[in-house]
């Protein structure tokens, strides 16, 4: 999904976003219909992995950007909002797919679920509308990259690049972490899910308020502060979160402020870069978090087995991830 963004973002800044946002659903919508029927694993991998993120790829970049086409003043504010729902959407889905899988099964479960999402795609589609900024000739030669390539740039990818290697561990880790920290829940039960999701409700939370904190004291300080106070909350907080009621407290504050960057990503790149092209440029830093993406929480359950499952070496490492982030983007 990710590694796509690049791409897709440049050809909706060429094709229009409306268009490619059209086809990035239907194929979304057909992957999603056709995992219902995998019966093999290395279909659920092909169908919900690497073609329905390529298929959300296609999309990404033209969401966080279509909203700096309308909002100037708040900005910051319009797009939490419009990005807000990768948490709170994320949080109602884990608890309605957990309790739809158990009473219809798999397959069902998943025709209905993919039959949701069609059907509000669908109404969201003709609510969407593009804006040519006034000051921008629609005519003129579409490029890949901003005018002029400057230390700034290399800063913001570079941000993206380190900082996401430690953002999504809590969220890959947190139902292991609590189940090791707090025996006494029974394993099955739903309480071992709930900080995991409580971090993505907080975290839709908090791309909203990042939005309204953005608008008043300025995007970048905000998207540094995300970086920074995130890995500062792993590197200590988690750290010595032991108990049930501090891994809670942690994942409220982790989702509220750790996430803060990614939604301000589009912000940030318009007030540095301007509008012309922010989907393409989008889409670069988006490219860049990838590894981070792919990789980052892969390397934390390395150096938790290696470490003799030692759970402040893992908070530790993604946390000190976070803080490299933050201080790239101070150039």
């Amino acid at each position: 999904m990710n590694g796509s963004s690049y791409l897709f973002g440049g050809l909706g800044d060429r094709f229009g976003y409306k268009r490619m946002i059209a086809i990035s659903c239907t194929l979304a919508y057909l992957c999603l219909l056709a995992s219902a029927f995998a019966t093999k694993v290395y279909q659920l991998f092909l169908f919900q992995g690497c073609l329905l993120g390529i298929s959300q790829g296609i999309g990404m970049p033209l969401y966080y950007s279509i909203c700096s086409q309308w909002f100037l003043k708040k900005r910051g504010l319009a797009t939490g909002i419009a990005v807000s729902g990768t948490g709170i959407g994320g949080g109602i889905e884990t608890l309605i797919m957990r309790k739809l899988i158990l009473k219809i099964g798999y397959r069902d479960s998943m025709l209905a679920f993919s039959s949701a999402h069609a059907l509000i795609w669908f109404f969201a589609w003709f609510l969407l509308k593009e804006r040519t900024h006034p000051g921008l000739n629609p005519a003129a030669k579409k490029r890949w990259l901003p005018r002029k390539v400057t230390g700034t740039f290399f800063s913001v990818t570079f941000s993206m690049f380190f900082g996401v290697f430690g953002f999504l561990t809590p969220y890959y880790l947190s139902t292991t972490y609590t189940r090791e920290m707090v025996p006494s829940l029974n394993p099955d039960s739903l309480l071992v899910t709930v900080p995991l999701i409580v971090m993505n409700f907080s975290l839709g939370i908090g791309r909203i308020t990042a939005g309204r904190l953005a608008d008043t004291f300025g995007a970048t300080n905000m998207f540094f502060l995300s970086f920074f106070i995130g890995g500062m909350l792993q590197m200590v907080f988690w750290t010595l979160s032991r108990s049930y009621a501090a891994i809670l407290t942690f994942s409220i504050l982790n989702g509220l402020i750790g996430s803060w960057f990614m939604s301000l990503l589009p912000v940030v790149c318009a007030k540095m870069f301007g509008v012309e092209g922010l989907s393409t440029i989008t889409g670069f830093m988006i490219l860049a978090n990838s590894p981070g993406q792919f990789a980052g929480s892969s390397i934390a359950a390395v150096v938790l087995s290696s470490s003799g499952n030692n759970w402040a070496a893992v908070s530790l490492y993604s946390g000190s991830m976070q803080i490299v982030g933050a201080l790239c983007i101070l150039y």
